[in-house]
Order: C-alpha cells, then structure tokens, then sequence
C-alpha cells in the first residue's frame, strides 16, 4: 500500500464536468427515440447522483474532498464504493 501520491492527478472541478458531458452525451441519443418519453429523457439528461468509484482505493485520490464538494455544490449526491482493502502489518 502506498503512503505517498506520485501521479498525474486530475483536477476535482474538470473530473465533474467531463462526468458531466460524458452521462449528458451517452442520454442525448435517446432523444427522440419512439417509447422515450420526453419528460423521463429530460430526468435522466440531469446529473442527479453519482456514485466515487475509482480504480483502487477511492479515497486514495488526494482531492477527494474537493470532488465531493463540487458534486455537493451541483446539487449532486455522491457515495463512495471502496472494497477496504489496507494492510494490517502497516501502522495508521
């Protein structure tokens, strides 16, 4: 397990926005589709919750706190799927 962060990181602000785009893109091509309702296809084209999880540990990513609170800020609910994998031979 690593106690140090030695990647590339992401900023929290542009991870919500492409999350954003990327569920709007995937919806977007339902529209219009026979059977689609417009106000269910209007629901789903909104950001209403997400779920943080990443590869590895979520709580590994060093701004975590900042993409929770931009989710929060969007009006965003978020929980955090983690498998708690730690070590127990390592110190806390």
């Amino acid at each position: 397990m690593g106690r140090e962060w030695r990647w590339a990181v992401d900023d929290p602000v542009m991870i919500v926005q492409e999350g954003i785009e990327k569920h709007q893109d995937m919806i977007n091509i339902f529209k219009g589709v026979p059977g689609v309702k417009p106000e269910r296809w209007e629901d789903a084209f909104n950001v209403a919750h997400c779920a943080l999880s990443l590869v590895g540990e979520p709580i590994m990513y060093p701004h975590i706190n900042e993409l929770v609170s931009e989710l929060h800020r969007r009006r965003i609910s978020s929980f955090l799927v983690t498998n708690a994998q730690v070590s127990p031979s390592l110190p806390p």
